[in-house]
């Protein structure tokens, strides 16, 4: 089945101050990976010390879908924005958002 994909993600340590306020819900690392493939790791875990991440959106503004030239995900409804990295479609509901 085809789907959307949020644009780029920060995957968080539970511990990281960055990662909001301490309320926050967590999902295994696996998951998280194979979930968001725009994904990128903040300093404060990776994937060897971090069975569970925090997932935080990056609001990259308003810009134009400029799809990139490398294959999407087989299961992307389009290619990959090049410059967020997600599909332009509905977005991911209960991601923290920090504006860049």
């Amino acid at each position: 089945m085809r789907r959307d994909y949020p644009p780029g993600v920060v995957l968080h340590a539970p511990h990281c101050r960055e990662a909001g306020d301490g309320n926050r819900a967590t999902l295994p690392v696996l998951r998280a990976i194979t979930g968001y493939p725009s994904h990128r790791w903040c300093p404060c875990g990776n994937v060897d010390d971090t069975p569970h991440v925090v997932v935080e959106q990056i609001e990259y503004g308003p810009h134009l879908y400029t799809p990139m030239s490398s294959p999407p995900p087989r299961d992307a409804t389009r290619a990959l924005c090049g410059i967020c990295r997600g599909t332009h479609g509905n977005p991911a509901p209960g991601l923290l958002i920090r504006h860049a």
